[in-house]
């Protein structure tokens, strides 16, 4: 059983037991099951974690960035932000999502905000896109198909 840990600056969410777990990588998905090699991962400026109990129980969780380690059973992410899906707030999300696309930085902006400024927009994306009911097993792999021809999609 493999014991997944979530840590932004501002919370831990709670341990969760489960089976499989899938990172978002700047390099792919990684999928972690009981055994795995020690391995540090950098994780996508938007990506999730997804975690399966044995129970068939699933986890998806929004996280901003960060850096995910695996070692001993124990998968650890440090991460900017974290939101479990079922805590999003669809309408919340995407009013500010329309506020960024209508406000966007000045053109003749740094580079650091116009870089702030997308990074929000696809934080913000990333959060609609996590399905918000617990998933089947083929429902997990279904979404992950279609994560990951949206995460290869062009913006």
């Amino acid at each position: 059983m493999l014991t997944l840990r979530i840590i932004t600056p501002e919370r831990s969410l709670p341990e969760f037991q489960a089976e499989h777990v899938t990172i978002v990588s700047v390099e792919g998905e990684l999928g972690i099951r009981t055994g795995h090699a020690a391995v540090a991962a950098l994780l996508k400026p938007a990506g999730h974690v997804l975690a399966r109990a044995k129970s068939g129980t699933v986890r998806v969780t929004a996280v901003l960035g960060g850096v995910a380690q695996v070692c001993r059973d124990q998968v650890v992410v440090l991460a900017d932000a974290a939101i479990p899906a079922d805590q999003v707030d669809a309408a919340k999300v995407k009013a500010r999502l329309e506020h960024l696309r209508a406000n966007p930085p000045a053109t003749d902006a740094d580079a650091s905000a116009q870089a702030a400024h997308r990074r929000e927009i696809a934080w913000l994306e990333t959060q609609l896109r996590l399905p918000r009911q617990v998933l089947s097993r083929d429902e997990m792999l279904e979404h992950a198909d279609a994560h990951a021809k949206a995460s290869n999609t062009p913006h």
